[in-house]
């Protein structure tokens, strides 16, 4: 259900102290107390995302323990009562810290610095840390910005203590046995380092990680939680095919990968999940306040280079009153770094329609690509849709009589001149990255091709006839 923002004065909260503020338009949220579920002293417990200026929450506390109070607007009024709102125990911008004197409910309120503890309904997060920091503490968020089937790129965010000697890491396919200050790491990185790049990967294999700070030669913390990944499949060959009908809903398939990139929903597989999708669909459910930032990937696909690929796709959504976003690129690993080719962009889909949409990828280099469906929603629409992906050769890709087919100059400043035995159709240009920049209808056995506006640089030159297809590598100077 959507937050609604009930605008009006709560009298018994409006009492206003200059640099502090007991003030609040849009009352509580959420409706129900937040209780801490983490208490180390470092890991942020987080409240609720879409809290506005002029609102509290109620966060119960405990007699005698230590409490950091957040907002994500640095520049927020943050005041606490220990006492319904009457008098303020706390208060500071951005942050404030405060050893509890009851152990119950207190009201964190976020308020507008202006001098008048004014309103705003724009989101923001607040959170809550419970505890004394230890004086080397672990990193606590953590993402795999690439991973491949023998490899993966580890982050993290630094450790509130800077530890000056770096971090030292472990990974392992079990996490049932954790590590110990006496188990060996794996690696370790510099200070400041907060990364690491694992390699002799099994593909096909969960792996676990934790990292831990060495703040000096004689400390170090805890090890961290973990974070797990899978090394992705050994690569597949065109045609490639997936239709979800071989997975457990809601599990996907295997050899398939979703990497969520936001906080909201993930990519899953449903079992008819509209009248319109009536078999196993990949979909995307709505997060009610979290923008959608999902990935789902094919396995990796082995392509030539200069050869043309068709990727057929069905997408939709469930309702002509919400709206989804569906985005289509490629690249040669996992991640959305890495997916560098951009080949659809269907934002606004609000139609309830079955959608079929074939595009053509080109590759320059001879590589393994990984096809990416972005869902990137607003937070609180509804259902988004993807089914029945192919990737195959396209049909055209025989080439020409090579004695009866020419062009030039190569390189080319301005233009490139084309002629075959027989009649042209079209010519289509594609830059580096497999990005379509120019498309040309012939009809005719000769054709020049004006690439004087575009950037020095190397091309894939498509040209159509009868059917069959040719593809050149030209350099634009």
């Amino acid at each position: 259900m959507k937050k609604i923002t009930l605008l009006f004065l709560v009298l018994g909260f409006t009492t206003f102290m200059s640099a502090q503020c007991l003030t609040t338009t849009a009352g509580q949220w959420p409706t129900t107390s937040y209780v801490p579920s983490t208490c180390d002293g470092y890991t942020p417990n987080v409240i609720v995302t879409d809290g506005y200026a002029n609102e509290y929450s109620a966060v119960t506390v405990t007699l005698g323990q230590s409490y950091t109070f957040i907002s994500s607007k640095s520049t927020d009024m943050i005041t606490i009562s220990a006492d319904s709102g009457a008098t303020a125990a706390t208060f500071g911008i951005g942050s404030v810290s405060w050893v509890s004197t009851i152990s119950g409910d207190v009201w964190f309120y976020t308020n507008l610095n202006d001098g008048s503890c004014g309103a705003e309904s724009v989101n923001r997060t607040r959170s809550v840390i419970c505890g004394v920091a230890p004086s080397c503490a672990p990193p606590v968020i953590f993402t795999i910005p690439a991973i491949a089937s023998t490899t993966a790129t580890v982050s993290w965010n630094a450790s509130i203590s800077t530890p000056a000697l770096g971090y030292d890491y472990y990974y392992s396919t079990d996490n049932s046995t954790l590590p110990t200050s006496s188990t060996t790491p794996s690696g370790s990185t510099a200070a400041g380092i907060t990364y690491t790049n694992l390699t002799g990967l099994t593909s096909a294999t969960t792996y676990y990680v934790w990292v831990r700070s060495k703040c000096s030669s004689t400390s170090t913390s805890d090890w961290s939680t973990f974070i797990s990944f899978n090394t992705t499949c050994a690569s597949s060959s065109v045609p490639y095919t997936q239709d979800f009908e071989s997975a457990t809903a809601p599990n996907l398939p295997s050899c398939t990968y979703m990497i969520n990139e936001g906080t909201g929903s993930n990519w899953v597989v449903a079992n008819a999940p509209s009248s319109i999708f009536a078999t196993n669909t990949l979909t995307y459910s709505y997060d009610t306040n979290n923008p959608a930032d999902a990935w789902f990937y094919t396995n990796g696909l082995s392509l030539t280079a200069g050869t043309s690929y068709d990727v057929t796709y069905s997408y939709g959504n469930n309702d002509t009153t919400y709206s989804e976003n569906l985005k289509v690129a490629c690249g040669t690993s996992l991640g959305s770094a890495s997916m560098t080719t951009v080949l659809a962009d269907h934002p606004g889909i609000a139609d309830a329609t079955l959608h079929t949409e074939t595009v053509t990828f080109i590759p320059t280099t001879t590589d393994v690509y990984y096809f990416g469906f972005n869902a990137y929603s607003d937070a609180n629409q509804w259902d988004l849709y993807v089914d029945d992906i192919s990737i195959s050769a396209s049909l055209s890709n025989t080439t020409f009589a090579a004695n009866k087919f020419s062009f030039y100059p190569n390189p080319v400043k301005d233009v490139l001149n084309i002629g075959y035995s027989k009649t042209i159709t079209q010519v289509n240009v594609y830059n580096i990255v497999g990005q379509e920049v120019a498309v040309k209808s012939i009809n005719d056995t000769q054709s020049k091709i004006d690439m004087s506006n575009l950037s020095k640089g190397t091309y894939m030159v498509k040209v159509t006839s009868e059917g069959l297809t040719q593809t050149i590598k030209v350099l634009k100077e």
